[in-house]
């Protein structure tokens, strides 16, 4: 997998930026280990090297020991101006350094500079990964993290820093991270918030470096689970709007031809007015998918369309009912199924609209909360 990590800590201080630097460190080496191809890199070079959460990640991820004599993949973007004079000689934190070390295998990537601010040149790189991992950062940082949500990319963040990405959580993504993994009660986001250790402090308690490795390795076991369920989210989205494209139309073809044949007789009128009615509510249903599906408002799945067709039969129903006893009729008098053909296109085409109307107002809990919040 392609896992793009972005981060700086420019605004970090004393323990705070050891703490950055040993998390940076901690997640190269447990993508490494993962056999993950890790992107990282810089917009402009105006900024230290070691500012930057790319010099830690390309480091950590040296100290992961070679899989079958393989070197780790790494993809670094950064401008096509040349990289400024190297002045920490013997720190890794170069091109030229980062490709001679013993356990990478870099890649070079050169981004065009299209403004020298708030790192909206690396936004295109994310047309070339599957998630994205957020740690600490500022303006930068935002940008490819608000970025990678509007793509729809799975995008996680190390809380316990502070910056952007503990913003970018606090905003919306605890939030969605809920809403996403509610059918699978095996994920656990709470390792998101948990603490990072300097180097010091590993070297004083030696279980807090196991914790810490653990807590990388479980960051990146998370992020390729949520891979996982975006890519199978995206297959039963195509799948349920496979079938709303052809549901539609079926329906629309199918109530044509059962109001054709009540208004000639050929079927008993009872059956007809029914039939209408939930036919018309599987229209609705798909009307429905199709704008949610345009406006992006939720995340479609078949358990969702199913369950969703369901509420529209049941909802039309009991508009039906409602109608029929004239809690809602458009004569003002209760209405009864008449069967006598002068009177079939009346109620035929009110049952068609409370199908309808059913279908497209789910779900039903949004229903019942404008009702209960219109002015009375």
């Amino acid at each position: 997998m392609k896992i793009q990590v972005v981060g700086s800590c420019r605004k970090l201080s004393g323990l705070d930026k050891k703490r950055f630097i040993a998390a940076g460190k901690a997640l190269g080496k447990a993508l490494a280990q993962s056999d993950d191809t890790i992107f990282v890199g810089v917009h402009i070079w105006d900024y230290k090297m070691s500012d930057t959460l790319s010099e830690y990640i390309i480091q950590g991820a040296n100290e992961a020991p070679r899989k079958k004599d393989k070197k780790h993949n790494i993809t670094f973007y950064c401008p096509y101006t040349q990289e400024p004079p190297d002045t920490t000689p013997g720190v890794p934190d170069t091109i030229h350094e980062f490709k001679n070390l013993a356990n990478i295998n870099l890649k070079v990537k050169h981004i065009p500079v299209i403004s020298p601010k708030y790192g909206m040149n690396l936004i295109s790189n994310l047309n070339d990964v599957d998630a994205v991992i957020l740690v600490s950062g500022a303006e930068g940082t935002a940008n490819i993290g608000l970025s990678a949500h509007a793509l729809n990319k799975p995008l996680l963040t190390v809380n316990s820093l502070g910056g952007t990405a503990s913003e970018i959580a606090d905003d919306f993504l605890r939030t969605e991270l809920d809403q996403v993994y509610q059918h699978d009660n095996t994920v656990d986001t709470s390792i998101l918030d948990a603490a990072w250790y300097t180097e010091d402090e590993i070297a004083k308690d030696n279980k807090k470096g196991s914790e810490q490795e653990k807590n990388a390795d479980a960051i990146v076991n998370l992020t390729k689970k949520l891979i996982k369920i975006k890519a199978q989210q995206k297959r039963s989205m195509q799948g349920a709007l496979i079938a709303s494209y052809i549901l539609g139309p079926l329906m629309t073809l199918l109530w044509i031809i059962v109001y054709l044949l009540a208004a000639d007789n050929k079927i008993n009128l009872s059956v007809a007015f029914f039939s209408l009615l939930f036919i018309s509510s599987l229209a609705g249903s798909s009307l429905h998918t199709l704008i949610a599906q345009r406006d992006e408002t939720t995340i479609l799945t078949s358990q969702s369309i199913m369950t969703d067709t369901m509420l529209a039969f049941l909802l039309a129903f009991v508009l039906a009912l409602l109608y029929l006893i004239g809690g809602i009729s458009f004569t003002g008098k209760v209405v009864a199924l008449d069967t006598e053909s002068e009177h079939f296109q009346n109620i035929a085409l009110s049952m068609s609209v409370l199908g309808l109307v059913a279908g497209v107002l789910l779900p039903v809990t949004d229903v019942l909360e404008r009702l209960r919040k219109a002015p009375q």
